[in-house]
């Protein structure tokens, strides 16, 4: 029954369901069972998810007066979750509808503060987004910069492949933006929670008024992402063999090879540090093909030339400034990559072999 209410409120028309059994069916001690309980609990609109308590393990070393105060103070500023204040959208009754999309479709696995602790979070891997800290990894802003807008509605509306997040293209348009704008409220809550906490613990009391200006300065740094937005140094290449050839010894020179290998698979080492949510990063393998963020020239140039946010992996915009047209070297290197089963040549450039010694 428990695994039957789980799958249940796991997601409407089959999608959340079939990513879980998906997964158990890895598990060949679970197939039966998953199987079952898909066919027995059917497709629907799950009931809501239970508000929790509106404050998190931020305020977990607060006394109970500071935890009060925070509390507070974070629904004075951001609104209760049911209605949480705007951060992009038009009004509040946008977030409302953002709300209940999110209740039926993000809690179980985000949980319903957007910290990544759902019912399902403990069977994925990868661990589903903890929202709370502002950190987004797909955009298309310089590292450690605030995502677009647009950068969540790609993923919400696509998934990330490679993951449990599915696309959840059937959503109109209205709906998927509704929940993004709760995401972005989510985050902006979570950020200013972190602050708060960290000024009450220190201070033993958080003023008012600063708690507003903590505030009001998370609201600019998010509604000014759209400045930060990457744009291509150079026009698009040509996919030829010498700009292959050209992202190939960049690929060397430039240090990727230290992490993804000197034949892309990413199995130089097991990680290559934490990331912003204090899990072990490995280096991704460029063979499979799949790229969680897009596989399109564009969206590699974003990873290339932007990062990925939160993990070790750093943009070269500002390094490859003077050199424009080597980052779409790199993006058609990457995307020549055979399959694994077809290793490409892994001797560094000028460097000489056996052969020629």
């Amino acid at each position: 029954m428990m695994l039957a209410h789980v799958l249940f409120r796991f997601g409407e028309k089959g999608l959340g369901p079939w990513c879980l059994v998906q997964r158990m069916i890895m598990e060949k001690s679970c197939r039966a069972l998953a199987l079952m309980c898909l066919l027995c609990v059917g497709c629907g609109e799950p009931p809501p998810t239970p508000l929790p308590d509106e404050i998190t393990t931020e305020t977990e070393d607060l006394s109970p007066r500071l935890r009060r105060q925070v509390a507070r103070m974070l629904r004075e500023l951001c609104g209760p979750l049911q209605a949480p204040h705007t951060v992009f959208s038009d009004g509040d009754a946008s977030l409302k509808l953002g709300f209940s999309t999110f209740q039926s479709y993000c809690t179980p696995c985000h949980g319903a503060l957007g910290n990544g602790q759902g019912t399902m979070s403990e069977y994925l891997d990868p661990r589903p987004r903890n929202f709370r800290r502002g950190v987004f990894k797909f955009v298309s802003t310089p590292y450690g910069s605030k995502p677009l807008r647009n950068d969540l509605l790609r993923t919400v509306r696509h998934g990330l492949p490679g993951t449990a997040m599915p696309a959840f293209a059937e959503l109109n348009e209205k709906r998927l933006a509704a929940v993004v704008d709760y995401v972005l409220a989510l985050a902006v809550r979570g950020e200013l929670e972190i602050v708060l906490s960290q000024i009450a613990f220190d201070e033993d009391e958080v003023d008012p008024e600063l708690a507003a200006e903590m505030h009001e300065s998370l609201l600019e740094v998010w509604r000014g992402a759209d400045e930060q937005a990457i744009q291509p140094l150079s026009p698009e290449l040509p996919m030829t063999a010498a700009s292959i050839q050209a992202g190939r010894s960049a690929f060397f020179l430039e240090g990727c090879a230290g992490c993804h290998g000197a034949d892309g698979r990413g199995r130089t080492r097991d990680t290559v540090g934490d990331d912003a949510w204090g899990r072990p990063s490995k280096p991704w393998d460029l063979t499979l093909g799949t790229f969680r963020g897009g596989s399109d020239a564009e969206d590699l140039y974003l990873r290339i030339a932007g990062g990925i946010s939160g993990t070790p992996m750093p943009g070269y915009l500002a390094t490859l400034q003077e050199r424009p047209e080597t980052l779409w070297h790199l993006v058609h290197f990457v995307r020549s990559l055979p399959p694994p089963r077809v290793l490409p040549d892994t001797t560094p450039p000028n460097v000489p072999t056996e052969d020629t010694n």
